[in-house]
This record gives structure tokens, C-alpha cells and sequence, in this order.
């Protein structure tokens, strides 16, 4: 009997390989290197602007910052999708990521627009 490699631990490091791979590449797309590396785009944003804004501008700057990021997620999903043979653990958390990125534009929308009951 034959106690080789089984194919699992092959499998995984095959995978392994698979997703360096796919991170490398991706890199090299400028909307998902822009998306890997901006991790605090919204607050440094708001940090630079000037103090004297208001509560509503400060939101106001926060949502453009957002769909900017949704945009740039959006087009990173695409150009991922387009690749022949994306990885789709990658594909899947920059889709939960869109997701969560468009629920928090429709929360800060809702803060602005009131609510008015005719």
C-alpha cells in the first residue's frame, strides 16, 4: 500500500498557488490596486477638508467618496469577470464589498433627504 501525497493536500496547495497568482495579476488592474490600497479614503478625505464645513457637507463629501468607491469596485468586478477564469473567493468579497459599500450610501441618502410626508 502506497502512503504518498493524497491528492487533497495537492488540491490546496494548488489553490494556494492559484490565488497568489490571481493577487499579482490584480495588481496590475488600476481600479483594484486603487480599491486594495485605499483603505481609509473616506476618512482621509474628510480629514483634509476645511473645519468650518457642516454636518451635511461632511456627509455630502462622505457620499461622493463612497460611489466613487462603488464605481471603482464596480469596474474591478468587471475587469475581474472578464480575466477568462477569475478567482472567485476574490470575486466574491469584492462583490460583499459592493454590497456593503451601497448600503451605506443609501443610509448617509437617507440622512439627507428628510423624510417628507404629503
Amino acid at each position: 500500500m502506497n502512503m504518498g501525497c493524497s491528492p487533497a493536500p495537492r488540491k490546496a496547495q494548488m489553490r494556494r498557488e492559484s490565488i497568489c497568482k490571481c493577487r499579482r495579476n490584480l495588481h496590475h488592474l488600476p481600479s483594484v490596486s486603487y480599491i486594495l490600497s485605499a483603505t481609509s479614503g473616506i476618512e482621509s478625505a474628510i480629514m483634509n477638508a476645511p473645519s468650518e464645513l457642516s454636518f451635511e457637507e461632511m456627509l455630502r463629501i462622505k457620499l461622493e467618496v463612497l460611489r466613487r468607491e462603488h464605481r471603482d469596485l464596480d469596474q474591478a468586478i468587471h475587469a475581474l469577470e472578464e480575466t477568462g477564469r477569475p478567482d472567485q473567493l476574490t470575486l466574491r468579497r469584492l462583490k460583499k464589498q459592493k454590497l456593503f459599500l451601497k448600503d451605506q450610501i443609501v443610509k448617509i441618502e437617507d440622512e439627507l433627504i428628510p423624510d417628507i410626508i404629503a
